[in-house]
């Protein structure tokens, strides 16, 4: 019989080195599981104070969006009160006119604080 190199190990041995494989298994398993958990837990959160911050402008914002009128989407007063909600870094306002179906789309950025 030839000799690996390699040290034989005893049943002893092996169930110790194989139990402890196996919790270091599972302690990462659970310590990922929990980290997605929490990550869509803030992003959850996140979307829905944002969500809140907002609904008071969201019937303003459908009534500009559905006349097409970019002048009231544009004006200063309404930069202003995204700039209000410091939670808000970007909102991106897409939609349909009832004009002629026309695509109306504003996007507000809070680091240049702007409308574009």
């Amino acid at each position: 019989m030839k000799s690996t190199g390699l040290p034989v190990l005893t049943i002893n041995q092996t169930l110790i080195i194989s139990h402890f494989v196996l919790v270091l298994i599972l302690i990462m398993g659970m310590s990922l599981a929990r980290y997605n958990y929490e990550w869509k837990l803030h992003v959850n959160q996140a979307s829905l104070r944002a969500e809140d911050a907002l609904l008071y402008h969201v019937k303003d914002l459908s009534i500009l969006v559905a006349g097409r009128n970019y002048s009231n989407l544009m004006l200063p007063a309404q930069v202003d009160a995204f700039y209000a909600h410091e939670n808000l870094l970007f909102l991106d306002i897409k939609g349909l006119s009832d004009y002629q179906s026309k695509l109306v789309h504003v996007r507000y950025f809070r680091e240049k604080n702007y409308l574009a």
